[in-house]
C-alpha cells in the first residue's frame, strides 16, 4: 500500500489522517494494511512502524528525520546512549521504542495541537488543504519560525486518535500566550528546529559546553553547588518565573537542586529537551552573573 507523498515537516498523525480520508478506511484497517499488525492506536508525533515509512517511500530512519519528533526526544542524551536508542528504534527493539515514546521530550495528554494561520492559508492556496507541522507541536514552541507570528492552539489533543481534522477545519482556537519576548520565542523555536533535525553540523558534548560557556560568561566554578545554583537563579530571572511555569519548567526557590542546576553537573540525565534548549538559549545570550560564585564559596558559615 502506498500513501500520498507527505508534505514538508508534516507530522505522522497528519499523514495518516489524510490517508484515512483518501482511502475511506477506518484507522485500524489502515494501520493493519500499512504495518501488518492489529494496532488500536498510533501516536500523532512518533511511530515505531517501518511499514508507515515504507508506504511513504522512505526508510524509517529518513521518516523519523522528516516526520516524527523522535530525534528531538533523545536530542540531548549522551552520545553513546543516544546511538543505542536510535539503532534500537530503527530495529524495532521494544525497549528503545518505549524509551523514545515516553521520553521527557514527548508532549503529554494535556497539550493541544498547534498551527500557524499563515501556513494554513498558504497551504490551502498551494495544495487545496492544510496539514499539521511537527515543528509546531514541539514543547515550548509558540511561534512559527517561517512567518514569525504566534501559533494558535486548537481543542484537539496531541494524544487524540486518527483521523484528526486538518487545521483549516478547526473552529475553536486560541493564540499561544506565553510571557516571553518575541526574540526569545524565536530563539527557542530555532533551537527546537535544530534539535528535531538531529543537530546537523553540530558536534558537541552538551554538558561540557554548558560549563565552558558559563565560565566564559564569568561564572566561577570554585564550588560546584554554588556554581550551578547561581546559574539557575540567573536563568530564572532571565526568563521570569511566570514564563517558566507556563512552559512547565519552573525553577522554584531551591535553585541549587532545580533542573537548571542539575544540568550544569556531570552526568546529568533524564531532563527534557526543552529544558536543555532553555539553558542553551540563556547561556548563548551571554549573561552577566548577578553574584560572584567564587566570593560566595569563600565565605565561611557561622561557627566555622
Amino acid at each position: 500500500m502506498k500513501l500520498m507523498l507527505p508534505y514538508t515537516d508534516e507530522m505522522v498523525g497528519s499523514i495518516l489522517s489524510r490517508a484515512c480520508r483518501q482511502f475511506g478506511l477506518k484507522p485500524m484497517t489502515l494501520l493493519a494494511a500499512l504495518t501488518g499488525r492489529r494496532l488500536i492506536r498510533q501516536s500523532l508525533v512518533v511511530t515505531c512502524q517501518a511499514g508507515i515509512a515504507e508506504a511513504c517511500g522512505m526508510s524509517l530512519d529518513e521518516f523519523h528525520l522528516r516526520h516524527t519528533i523522535a530525534r528531538y526526544a533523545i536530542a540531548f542524551t549522551p552520545e553513546a546512549q543516544q546511538e543505542r536508542l536510535w539503532q534500537g528504534l530503527l530495529s524495532g527493539n521494544s525497549r528503545s521504542n518505549f524509551v523514545v515514546m515516553f521520553a521527557p521530550g514527548i508532549p503529554k495528554r494535556r497539550v493541544h495541537l498547534q498551527y500557524c494561520p499563515s501556513c494554513t492559508i498558504e497551504e490551502r492556496r498551494s495544495f487545496g488543504e492544510s496539514y499539521w507541522h511537527r515543528m509546531h507541536q514541539l514543547p515550548g514552541v509558540t511561534i512559527c519560525i517561517t512567518h514569525r507570528r504566534p501559533l494558535v492552539q486548537c481543542t484537539t489533543s496531541i494524544v487524540a486518535s486518527i483521523p484528526i481534522p486538518m487545521p483549516h477545519l478547526c473552529t475553536e482556537w486560541r493564540e499561544c500566550d506565553v510571557p516571553l519576548s518575541r526574540r526569545l520565542q524565536i530563539s527557542i523555536a530555532e533551537w527546537s528546529a535544530i534539535a528535531v533535525a538531529g543537530f546537523p553540523g553540530i558536534n558537541r558534548s552538551w554538558m561540557n559546553w554548558y560549563r565552558e560557556q558559563a565560565i566564559a560568561c564569568g561564572y566561577h566554578p570554585a564550588h560546584q553547588t554554588l556554581f550551578s545554583g547561581f546559574i539557575a537563579s540567573d536563568l530564572a530571572r532571565f526568563y521570569g518565573q511566570d514564563a517558566l511555569a507556563a512552559l512547565n519548567c519552573s525553577v522554584g526557590s531551591n535553585t541549587a537542586s532545580c533542573w537548571a542546576a542539575r544540568l550544569m553537573r556531570p552526568n546529568a540525565a533524564g531532563t527534557s529537551s526543552l529544558k536543555h534548549i532553555l539553558l542553551t538559549v540563556f547561556l548563548e545570550s551571554g549573561p552577566c552573573p548577578a553574584r560572584d560564585a567564587t566570593a560566595s564559596s569563600n565565605t565561611k558559615k557561622p561557627g566555622e
